[in-house]
């Protein structure tokens, strides 16, 4: 379909000239005043109005018709002529929101003739930035993801992360809940300010409570200096407690007191110190199970949980596997020197079809090791041991119906989401990869190109 162009012209001639020359790139109406100019703008929708501003000789109803006309599109270009050539006119008009402004005689076409293809250019970029804009982003701070499922995830860290709340992060082991975080944090703002990591189930609970409040100098037999805590390190920025549901009930006593009050005494101090810290806690546990069966402290429970964020397992959204597989293939190769590009159709069969109970983190570490051992191009099924097994059981249909979903997403992605680009890849029509869109409930926008 040819780019709209609607010229309002009171000269007939003029107007039928401009007609000629434009009508070979350019779908082209013509009105003679200001009247059925606006109604065909209604009824032709154009793109771009070429609008001469004297009627006759009356340059203020070009003017008045200028709102109007963008009312009906406010992203419409306006290129206005004039044989009324004075500086302040086009100013004017330049100030009610037109493109350009050109005076009558119009000496060189050829430049007029430019900056109506520059006029499409331009509109065809703010499109496709619209479009970008409120498509689902395929990466969001480390994240990797353009499923449904993920993209409730990036809005919940966006919702969160201006404010003060404390959060509660849940999800399995390898979903990657110390990357949403880091997410809430570099979104907050406390970015420029510390992100102090606690990995409650890595540290013996006699030295947990001196990890986070610190101690004071002969607090207990070696503490021979002074010693910081995490809480105090990340004033005015975030402290990440990782696996809190490990945490035993003499350290949660003192945490919830934290939590209430802002202020701690270091270990074995008087003092009260006092910090302006945010706190963002993760566990792979059922915590509102674990405080009915008295495993954790309910009122410290409720305090963490002001706004919660479940992180989904990787069964959930396997749609994003390609997406990980890829990313995965550009961040391996190139720290192993390897020039490993591609995933064997049979090898993406068994990553489609794997149920992953290790989550992103079993998958990582398994592109790690086909990477690795990979010695062409490509990672192959016998580069990912363990996962055949996983699809002994299906009938050679369903194999068949799951190789054509990876493969069309796969394609897509490759294509950043042009169905033009992707029919030609796949060798089908354009009617027959729609069919697969509705089959597999693919929306190619998900895999457009995200804006830089």
């Amino acid at each position: 379909m040819k780019p709209k162009i609607l010229i309002i012209e009171d000269d007939r001639e003029l107007a039928q000239s401009h007609k000629d020359n434009l009508d070979d790139l350019y779908e082209v109406r013509l009105a003679f005043d200001p009247g059925s100019g606006l109604a065909l703008a209604r009824e032709f929708l154009p793109s771009l109005i070429i609008l001469d501003l004297g009627f006759p000789s009356d340059v203020s109803a070009g003017l008045q018709l200028i709102p109007k006309l963008l009312g009906i599109n406010p992203n419409i270009k306006i290129i206005v002529t004039t044989g009324f050539g004075d500086i302040e006119v086009g100013a004017r008009s330049i100030e009610l929101g037109v493109y350009n402004y050109i005076e009558k005689p119009i000496r060189d076409y050829h430049g007029f003739l430019v900056i109506i293809e520059q006029a499409f250019k331009i509109l065809k970029l703010e499109e496709e930035i619209k479009k970008l804009r409120a498509q689902p982003k395929t990466s969001f701070f480390g994240l990797i993801g353009v499923s449904e499922t993920m993209q409730k995830v990036y809005e919940s860290i966006k919702k969160v992360a201006p404010t003060t709340a404390n959060i509660l992060i849940q999800g399995e082991t390898g979903t990657g809940k110390e990357l949403v975080a880091r997410a809430i944090h570099e979104l907050s703002p406390r970015a420029a300010r510390p992100f102090v990591v606690v990995n409650c189930a890595a540290i013996p609970e006699t030295m947990l409570e001196d990890k986070l409040f610190g101690h004071e100098r002969g607090a207990f037999t070696g503490a021979i200096s002074k010693n910081v805590g995490a809480f105090e390190l990340a004033h005015e920025g975030d402290v990440f407690l990782d696996e809190i549901g490990e945490m035993q009930s003499s350290v949660q006593a003192k945490l919830l007191r934290f939590i209430q009050y802002k202020n701690f005494q270091r270990v074995g101090g008087n003092k009260d110190i006092n910090v302006d810290v945010r706190v963002i806690a993760a566990t792979n546990r059922n915590l509102e199970s674990d405080v009915k069966k008295g495993k954790f402290r309910e009122d410290l429970y409720y305090r963490l949980n002001v706004y919660p964020i479940g992180v989904p397992p990787l069964k959930r959204h396997k749609e994003d596997i390609p997406l990980l597989v890829s990313h995965f293939l550009r961040e391996f190769s190139r720290q192993f020197s390897k020039n490993v590009v591609n995933v064997h159709p049979s090898a993406m069969n068994l990553l489609m079809n794997h149920n992953w109970p290790g989550n992103v983190r079993e998958l990582e570490n398994l592109m790690q090791r086909a990477i690795l051992c990979a010695e062409g191009d490509a990672v192959r099924s016998s580069h990912l041991e363990g996962l055949g097994q996983s699809y002994g059981q299906s009938t050679l249909n369903e194999l068949c119906e799951k190789y054509c979903e990876v493969w069309v997403r796969e394609a897509y992605a490759r294509n950043y989401g042009d169905a033009d680009k992707t029919c030609c890849e796949l060798g089908v029509s354009m009617r027959q990869l729609q069919r697969y869109d509705k089959k597999f409930k693919i929306d190619r926008r998900m895999y457009e190109k995200e804006v830089r």
